[in-house]
């Protein structure tokens, strides 16, 4: 009887985990979808509106990356980015404990990456990044108080929409980098981080329906693949 239920058990956990992929690889879809709208919205805004020169608004650093070390940028984009950013801007919805002390552990892992010596290799950089990460993260969870840790959480889930919102709008401006040296906003780059706000909301969107951070990280890895593999197959076409 107790076989018998606990693969009853076993089958319903499986059949969930189905769900919940199933549900990873529908929101993507959307993300692909509110993409082609985007690119069709920004087309016309050319046509009409050429003096706001969209086209002259360029991903630079994904360029730079991709055609000088295409390892480095998947390492970075596919593995680290959706690991560290969504351990800042999506851990605050609805939020578990342990999500709080990860949340902390990638702010504190950030702010010391500032003090990293340039000339450090950039894989041993990414290597004690990630061990760092491990070793702060478990001294949050031992240092924060379980009952203070559970009304924080509480009390952020309540809150979960407006968070979501914030974050994701946080999220988006964040890539303004990727355009720019400085922080500068104008119109078009404004409209060049519109995609990064959408899948912000949808990041969110995929954590709240499957109930977990790590699936807000499988949908930021499959974004930044996707677009690994277009932008390094389309580089590698490019005439020498």
């Amino acid at each position: 009887m107790n076989n018998f239920k606990n693969e009853l058990y076993s089958l319903k956990k499986a059949l969930t985990a189905h769900q919940k992929t199933q549900n990873l690889f529908k929101n993507y879809g959307i993300a692909v979808l509110c993409f082609l709208a985007y690119f069709t919205l920004v087309g016309i805004l050319t046509v009409v509106f050429p003096e706001l020169q969209l086209d002259a608004i360029k991903d630079t650093r994904l360029d730079a990356m991709i055609k000088e070390n295409p390892l480095k940028f998947f390492i970075l984009a596919v593995i680290l980015a959706p690991l560290l950013e969504e351990g800042v801007y999506r851990t605050l919805i609805a939020p578990k404990p342990w999500e709080i002390a990860f949340f902390l552990a990638c702010l504190t892992l950030l702010f010391a990456g500032r003090f990293f010596p340039e000339d450090v290799l950039w894989w041993l950089k990414c290597i004690i990044s990630v061990l760092s990460l491990v070793i702060i993260y478990k001294l949050f969870r031992e240092l924060l108080p379980v009952q203070l840790t559970q009304q924080v959480c509480n009390i952020l889930t309540r809150f979960k929409i407006p968070i979501v919102i914030i974050s994701s709008i946080i999220f988006g401006f964040a890539h303004v980098y990727n355009y720019v040296d400085s922080f500068i906003i104008t119109l078009p780059l404004f409209i060049a981080i519109v995609p990064r706000i959408i899948l912000g909301l949808l990041f969110a969107k995929v954590k709240i329906e499957n109930n977990g951070l790590p699936w807000a990280m499988y949908l930021h890895a499959i974004n930044n693949g996707v677009i690994f593999i277009i932008a390094y197959l389309n580089y590698s076409n490019q005439p020498l």
